[in-house]
Order: C-alpha cells, then structure tokens, then sequence
C-alpha cells in the first residue's frame, strides 16, 4: 500500500453579482486553510472566477508559493463566471461562499447553485459542504483534505504464483497504515 500525491485544483469563486456582501478574504482563508492541511507532497494549482476565469497559481508543491499567490493576486469581481470556470477546470474544489451570506435578493440563485452543484457532486462522486458560519468553512477544510488523502494504491506480489493456486484458495493480505 503506498499513497499516491494528489492534485488538487482549487477553483475559488470571488464573484460578487449575486451577493455583494461576499468576503474575498473569508475565501482566502479558507483556501489557506485547506491547502496547510493538505500532504508536502500533493500538487495544487488556483483559478479564480469572477468576472473571468483566471490562473492564478499553476501546479505546485510550494505552500509558500500558494499562500503568495492567494495573497496578492486574489482579488473580488463584478460577476460570477463559476459554471465556466467548473466547465474549464473540469471539477476541483470549490469554495463558494455566498451560503454563508444568505441575502434574500440571492435566494432564488443560490438555490440553484446549489441544485447545480449537487448534480456536479452527484456525476464525479464528490461532496458537497454546505456550513452555516465562516468558522464551520474553515473548520470543515480538514475534513475535505482527509477525504482528498483517502485515496491509495494497493498492490499485492504472491510468493507463488496465482495460476498455481488452488480454487477458493484464501491468501491473507495486511494492510499498514
């Protein structure tokens, strides 16, 4: 069993059209939280949507690099591009905001970001998270990198070989972690 790194493409939503109230530097932090839980060794990359959809950080190792980029180059927009930017990044994970900050002006729209994210969940076999505060966001960002580093090869080399093996021959396998 050994772990493979991952690659974590972090797709971050700094549009403010549907909801001016939105904070890019809750969005931030919630970027830096879940990329200081992930592994040294996983691969991250940042795009930013808002009035464009945007590179901001290209795939690295490098936290210092990240937080840098997540620093000074995330910024709020106008309009929100987010189903283009899920389109072009083809998934990822996303921070959206804008549950935190229900407006009633917004109602109607974020019920159907969320049916839209819930079908995106439903066909590459994610989760979806949706918490009531900026704390419940940032704490569940340890959660999301688990389930990002759930995921192992598991290998098996027989002494003998499987072609000599009886039928319904039982072979004990330990897994390590």
């Amino acid at each position: 069993v050994y772990r493979i790194p991952a690659n974590v493409l972090l797709l971050l939503d700094t549009g403010g059209e549907q909801n001016l109230a939105k904070d890019v530097r809750l969005t931030r932090s919630t970027a830096q939280a879940l990329v200081s839980s992930l592994q040294t060794d996983d691969q991250i990359a940042v795009i930013q949507v808002n009035n464009q959809v945007e590179l901001l950080q290209d795939w690295t190792t490098s936290r210092i690099e990240l937080v840098k980029s997540l620093d000074n180059k995330l910024l709020p927009g106008k309009r929100v591009a987010l189903v283009k930017g899920l389109k072009e990044s083809k998934g990822g994970v996303v921070v959206d905001i804008d549950h935190l900050i229900k407006r009633n002006s917004i109602k109607d729209a974020l019920a159907q970001r969320e049916r839209e994210f819930m079908e995106i969940t439903a066909e590459t076999g994610g989760s979806v998270g949706l918490p009531t505060s900026a704390n419940e966001l940032i704490a569940q960002t340890g959660e999301v990198a688990r389930r990002i580093d759930s995921q192992y090869v598991i290998s098996y080399k027989p002494t003998r070989p499987m072609n000599s093996a009886t039928e319904n021959e039982y072979r004990k396998i330990d897994v390590i972690p």
